[in-house]
């Protein structure tokens, strides 16, 4: 650690050292993050969210926006009938942007097919969380992408309801490989950040899946 020092006169004339902070301070810039998933998981990690429902999400080889390897609800076909859960990023310090809300964004690549919307009604969904306490709590977001609608599966025949049951988020077939850009709030930019994504499918009609591809934090 460096310390700059300074000279101060006192009262009687003489002179003292004053210690004027931590030159080694970490920037922001420091601290930004990307994830290409090329050489490995980098750390993410999924779990089932709801009690009764798969974990969807696997990482390795598929048509990912760059590179062999990406994560995916549909890695090895088409995703399951009640399946629930999300994909977390590891802990990440981005106290030393906090002063900068309004610059720091998220940004990822996604591309997804779910099942239809039919009677106005989105069955499987997709959306994105953040957490600036570690996971103890998660926060909507307001991504570039708007999301689709409301999902409202048809649960009944899994064992448990849903939590996402009336959550936001994208469903039916999306444009291929599409940017999303979101915008994080003071509230995210703490020593304990963390973003997942997460899915769920009800009880019936499957398809290809959600797939996501170079995440980054970035100004």
């Amino acid at each position: 650690m460096t310390l700059l020092l300074a000279l101060a006169c006192t009262d009687k004339g003489s002179l003292e050292l004053i210690d004027s902070g931590d030159t080694d301070a970490v920037s922001c810039e420091e601290v930004l993050v990307a994830w290409s998933f090329d050489e490995g998981d980098e750390g993410w990690d999924s779990d089932e969210t709801d009690d009764g429902f798969d974990d969807p999400w696997d990482y390795g080889e598929t048509d990912c926006h760059s590179g062999d390897a990406c994560w995916s609800t549909g890695l090895d076909g088409e995703y399951g009938d009640c399946e629930a859960g999300a994909l977390v990023s590891p802990v990440i310090d981005l106290s030393p942007c906090a002063e900068r809300a309004g610059e720091v964004e998220l940004a990822f690549f996604h591309t997804y097919q779910m099942e239809d919307m039919s009677s106005d009604t989105w069955w499987d969904g997709a959306t994105v969380q953040v957490s600036g306490d570690g996971g103890e709590t998660w926060d909507d977001v307001d991504p570039s992408e708007a999301y689709t609608g409301t999902i409202t599966g048809n649960f009944s025949e899994c064992e448990d309801d849903s939590s996402y049951d009336g959550q936001q988020g994208w469903s039916g077939i999306g444009d291929g490989w599409d940017e999303v850009t979101i915008e994080l709030e003071p509230e995210a930019l703490t020593s304990q950040f963390q973003v997942r994504f997460w899915f769920v499918s009800d009880r019936a009609a499957t398809e290809a899946g959600w797939t996501i591809d170079d995440v980054e934090v970035r100004l």
